[in-house]
This record gives structure tokens, C-alpha cells and sequence, in this order.
């Protein structure tokens, strides 16, 4: 993993008329919450449309934060950039040629691991890119702790915590928009060396293309070694091996380093009182107690019960 960006709060600033809108891409898996934190960003200033050529909705806000106004796209919810399916194509083709100057990759705090292999590969794509965890509310009554200070230092991105439903951390996420929407940010994290070479050998091929002079040959060098079909045909190049299952393993193995130190599930259960007595009832000594005050309860109420009717037979 390499970075050479550190991430400071931005300093408070006053509102004032912004001279250009930042465009900002909202991205995530589906249900995350992603729409919902849309939502409370850019509040009643939106409107609803289609992406070009395709009946997936899209929506677009406005945000006037700081000095700036920044205009919103919510794409379309996707777990990869494959292009293999119409939301992945679309939200990959936006991030590619429209090249917002903002992605901010939206995760679910209750299924981390699984979100963030998203995250590495809008970041092999480009830089300036925030993470928001959202779903945090969910989290912490669950006994999920996340240590947002620890993802940020190994990523070299801003991480915030936040909740579409209450509203937490909705401020600071608007605090990283404006500080990166100023200063950029861009990052990438090492592959195994092998898989390191490969890439470098193909960007230096990529690099005498001039017509793909607009595009990063570090992720184009990446896709052509997962056999990406679009990128094939793109460049020319058939680098013969399909490595896709190695740089997948490597995301995921980063992944698992990464959330080592900074994700933690301290297992507090809230119980309700049918998990209570289940508890209770199965466990390994309480349960044989259990059953035997039953059984006595039974036979007393039983005798009890029985008492006046054996009195009046006899």
C-alpha cells in the first residue's frame, strides 16, 4: 500500500456565492443506503432523469457547502467496475469519461468487507475519492466499532462515519467534499511484486498509445490482466493470462490487513425475551435446573389440581 496524502479536518468556512459547481459521483453496492444519503446531501434540490440510452433512473442534486456548489449523481448500485452487467457499465462509463471531480464510494458498516472491495477498484481508477461508512446507527447497536482514524492513515483517503437515517456525520462528510474538492487527493495500493511487474511492463506499452493518452495505463494495465473484454478491444493488447482470480485474492487479503486493526465486533447482544429464556434454557447446567423446577411445577399443579376431585370420590 502506498500514499503520500495525509487527511486534516478542513477548517470551518463561511458560505458564500460559489463560482462552479465540483460534480460529485455518489457510488456503492445496492442497498447500502446510498440513495438515502443522496437525499439528505442534497435535500429537496434534485431532479430525476435517465442515463443515455438505458431506462436505469438517474438522479441528480445540488450542494452548497463552504465557497463551493457541488452537483450530485447518484449511479446506479453495483458491487464491481466488470462492465458485465448495464448498472456496472453505466456507472463505470461516468466515472471513466465524464470523470467527476469528486467519488464518494458509500459502504455499509453492518457488511464492511464485503463493501470495500468496490472501493479498491474505483481507486485503482482514480484519485480524489472519499469513503463514507454509512449505517453506522446500525453498527453500534450491533457492538460494531469502527476506527475511522486507522482506515483513513492506511488508505490516504478520508473516511467518515455516517448515518442517512439520523443524520450523523452528515457534516463531516461535507467538510471532506469541500477539503478535497481543494487540495486532491490520489492514492493506489501495491499489488504482489509479480503481479507489480506485469502491470508496469504493460503501462510502458500502454504509455506509446497516443490514443489512449486520456486514459490511467496503471488501471488499464490492471483490467487487461483481468481479461476485461471492453478494455481488450480498447487497447489491442492480449496480455495472454488471465490473472483476474490473483488480483481478486490480492484485494481481498488487502482487505482482511486493513480491517485487522480498525474493525471491531465486540459481540454485545440485545436480547429480547425470547432470546432470553432460549438462553437460558439451553444452556449446559441452567437448563438441567430449569427442567427439573418444571417437572416439580407440574407435578404441584397437577396434585394440587387433582386434591378435591380424590376428596370427592372418596
Amino acid at each position: 500500500m502506498s500514499n503520500s496524502h495525509s487527511y486534516n479536518k478542513a477548517e470551518e468556512i463561511g458560505t458564500v456565492v460559489p463560482s462552479k459547481y465540483t460534480s460529485v459521483a455518489l457510488l456503492g453496492n445496492p442497498n447500502v443506503g446510498k440513495t438515502s444519503l443522496f437525499n439528505a446531501l442534497t435535500g429537496a434540490r434534485q431532479y430525476v432523469a435517465n442515463w443515455p440510452g438505458v431506462t436505469i433512473e438517474k438522479r441528480v442534486g445540488t450542494m452548497f457547502y463552504g465557497d463551493r456548489a457541488f452537483r450530485i449523481i447518484d449511479l446506479p448500485g453495483t458491487y464491481t467496475l466488470g462492465a458485465t452487467s448495464i448498472d456496472e457499465k453505466v456507472a463505470r462509463d461516468y466515472l471513466i469519461y465524464e470523470s467527476p471531480d469528486l467519488v464518494v464510494v458509500v459502504t455499509d458498516a453492518m457488511n464492511l468487507e464485503r463493501s470495500l472491495y468496490l472501493l479498491l477498484q474505483v481507486l485503482e481508477l482514480r484519485g480524489n475519492v472519499i469513503l463514507a461508512i454509512n449505517s453506522i446507527d446500525e453498527a453500534k447497536k450491533a457492538g460494531i466499532r469502527i476506527d475511522s482514524k486507522e482506515l483513513s492513515k492506511h488508505l490516504g483517503i478520508p473516511v467518515v462515519l455516517t448515518s442517512a437515517f439520523t443524520g450523523e456525520g452528515i457534516g463531516n462528510l461535507k467538510e471532506a467534499m469541500l477539503k478535497i474538492s481543494r487540495s486532491g487527493i490520489h492514492v493506489h495500493y501495491l499489488f504482489p511484486e509479480r503481479i507489480e511487474k506485469l502491470i508496469s511492463k504493460l503501462s510502458s506499452s500502454l504509455k506509446l498509445k497516443k490514443e489512449l493518452e486520456n486514459f490511467d495505463t496503471r488501471w488499464l494495465s490492471i483490467k487487461l490482466l483481468e481479461r476485461d473484454e471492453e478494455v481488450l478491444k480498447l487497447t489491442g493488447i492480449d496480455p495472454g493470462a488471465d490473472y483476474s482470480a490473483d488480483i481478486a485474492n490480492s484485494r481481498y487479503e488487502f482487505i482482511k490487513e486493513l480491517l485487522k486493526d480498525s474493525y471491531r465486533n465486540s459481540e454485545k447482544h440485545y436480547w429480547d425475551l425470547n432470546t432470553a429464556i432460549d438462553h437460558v434454557v439451553t444452556h449446559k447446567y441452567l437448563g438441567i435446573l430449569v427442567f427439573f423446577a418444571i417437572m416439580y411445577l407440574v407435578f404441584q399443579v397437577t396434585y394440587s389440581f387433582a386434591e378435591p376431585f380424590t376428596t370427592l370420590i372418596e
